[in-house]
């Protein structure tokens, strides 16, 4: 048999990396599809809530569902924190530690201060080395970035951190 030309090898190669390149896309697609799903589930699953308690409740639940290990449901009243549910994977305590559902004043005018003053959603992506979160919910969230949507007369939050 003749040697291998260092075209058909470089051919072979090619071909194994549109190969995987193919199979990449594949898997991006699939999870892509798999998240979707997830959350229109979870959303048919909030819908079932008879009251805004039961709503507030669950939606920390179901978040988590969707691959968020730390899920914490907040809103600020006349500039105090007020944690409303949680969910962190580690444990009840943990997430009793982020305040216990009491309100707390605010050590810091919040990151999404602007935003919120102009009613719209924002991303906090540098949460842990932000000069304006909030040191308490920080020390016990360790979020990386976090969604803050202004709600009906408050700016409710919603924090989440991902594996």
């Amino acid at each position: 048999m003749g040697r291998t030309s260092d075209a058909e090898r470089a051919a072979i190669a090619l071909d194994e990396l549109r190969r995987m390149q193919l199979a990449t896309r594949y898997l991006d697609l699939r999870l892509r599809t798999e998240s979707v799903h997830a959350l229109h589930k979870s959303l048919r699953r909030l819908r079932t809530a008879n009251t805004v308690y039961e709503l507030v409740a669950d939606v920390p639940h179901e978040a988590a569902k969707m691959d968020f290990d730390r899920t914490l449901f907040s809103w600020l009243d006349n500039r105090r924190w007020v944690p409303a549910a949680f969910h962190i994977n580690s444990g009840p305590e943990e997430a009793r530690a982020v305040g216990g559902g009491q309100s707390l004043p605010p050590d810091r005018r919040p990151a999404q201060g602007r935003d919120g003053a102009q009613r719209r959603p924002t991303i906090v992506r540098n949460a842990l080395d932000h000069p304006r979160v909030h040191s308490r919910i920080q020390s016990v969230m360790h979020s990386h970035a976090y969604v803050a949507a202004p709600g009906p007369g408050t700016h409710r939050r919603c924090r989440l951190r991902q594996r």
